[in-house]
């Protein structure tokens, strides 16, 4: 059976929308992604590393001890005729964190692995992870 090209495009909408619409409601907000790319980091990046680490539950007195320590953040202004701070601490995936257990998952797991792995290492084996779960739900889609 042919399917009608409206309902092939219909569907082919429907893979890119939902994936974005699952994003934002992770991310909680517009303004959240855009001052994550205001801090120099990728959204969608960001979203896919919090679906693959946010997963797990974090031992709830690690992740208080895990909040009191990066909590702490400074803002010191440039200058006073220019609206330039610059800014010390936590970024806006971190603030976010503290009140999203998913994304607190993720950062704990990121900050574990960034300080007992070298960065080249940690990001081959992210790429590794990533496209055997793409080949995975691939094969999975096939059958």
């Amino acid at each position: 059976m042919v399917l009608p090209a409206q309902f092939e495009l219909g569907l082919e909408l429907t893979n890119i929308v939902h994936p974005l619409t699952q994003a934002l409601s992770k991310l909680g907000s517009l303004a959240l992604a855009d001052a994550i790319k205001r801090s120099g980091s990728d959204v969608i990046t960001e979203v896919k590393i919090a679906s693959l680490l946010g997963r797990n539950r974090i031992e709830p007195s690690m992740a208080t001890r895990f909040k009191e320590i990066v909590a702490v953040s400074d803002q010191s202004p440039l200058t006073r005729y220019l609206n330039i701070v610059i800014e010390s601490g936590s970024g806006p995936t971190v603030q976010e964190a503290m009140k999203n257990t998913a994304l607190m998952s993720m950062v704990i797991q990121l900050s574990a692995l960034a300080f007992a792995q070298e960065a080249e290492s940690l990001a081959n084996a992210t790429v590794n992870a990533v496209e055997n779960i793409l080949r995975d739900a691939g094969g999975a889609l096939e059958g």
